[in-house]
């Protein structure tokens, strides 16, 4: 199963989302792999251009570098929006490089979890979002959203923009959900749900163990009900 995975906004904890499911995925034997189109905010380093969010989707999903030039087409350095830090780069997102890039993973792998930039407007080139992408790749929608004082408004702008778009957002996922009793962490999600028509399938709390896939999927077992994505 393919998804675009978006977010309510920037650091909202999508790359964490993603290399989790990842991680599930992959500890239960399934072929899964991470797709982050356009990354910013990169690195240089011995010539190369490295993204960190590509370099924990590789990690968690069991993969070596050599998946990196195919599950992150672009990485640019300035920690701008990635259109702009595209200008600034002299470099031209292709659309169609991208669909391109992403059939190739579809053919060798179960899952594709496309991650991806900032929120669902965020632009990608001058006439390409992430919204743009997911209806391209006919992708559902998982939004990431960090439980907190004006959650409702976010996740709810961002789902009614998604249908839109006519994309299907199929589920939210909560983070930092670290009071479960609390009465802004239950009346959140219970007025999300009843407001957006989209179930939270997951209401994740701080996570505070080993980074690797295998601490992950642990935890993961545990907060993720994989069978409502993965069936």
């Amino acid at each position: 199963m393919n998804y675009l995975i978006s977010a309510t906004d920037t650091d909202a904890g999508k790359t964490f989302v993603t290399g989790t499911l990842l991680a599930m995925l992959t500890g239960c034997g399934r072929r899964a792999v991470g797709f982050k189109p356009v990354a910013s905010g990169a690195v240089k380093t011995d010539g190369r251009i490295i993204a960190e969010d590509a370099s924990f989707l590789l990690q968690m999903a069991s993969l070596d570098e050599s998946y990196r030039p195919l599950i992150n087409p672009y990485a640019f350095v300035p920690a701008l929006a990635p259109d702009l830090a595209a200008r600034l780069s002299e470099v031209t997102v292709d659309a169609d490089a991208l669909v391109q890039a992403y059939r190739r993973l579809t053919d060798t792998f179960d899952d594709v979890l496309v991650e991806g930039a900032g929120g669902i407007t965020t632009a990608l080139a001058p006439d390409l979002t992430v919204a743009d992408l997911g209806r391209i790749l006919r992708l559902p929608v998982l939004i990431v959203c960090d439980n907190r004082l004006g959650a409702i408004n976010r996740l709810l702008t961002t789902v009614y923009y998604c249908q839109g778009q006519q994309l299907t957002v199929k589920g939210i996922i909560l983070n930092g959900c670290d009071d479960p009793d609390s009465i802004l962490e239950r009346s959140n999600r219970a007025a999300m749900e009843a407001r957006s028509g989209v179930p939270v399938i997951a209401a994740l709390p701080t996570y505070t163990g080993e980074m690797t896939p295998q601490a992950l999927a642990a935890w993961a077992g545990h907060t993720i009900d994989r069978t409502a994505l993965f069936p």
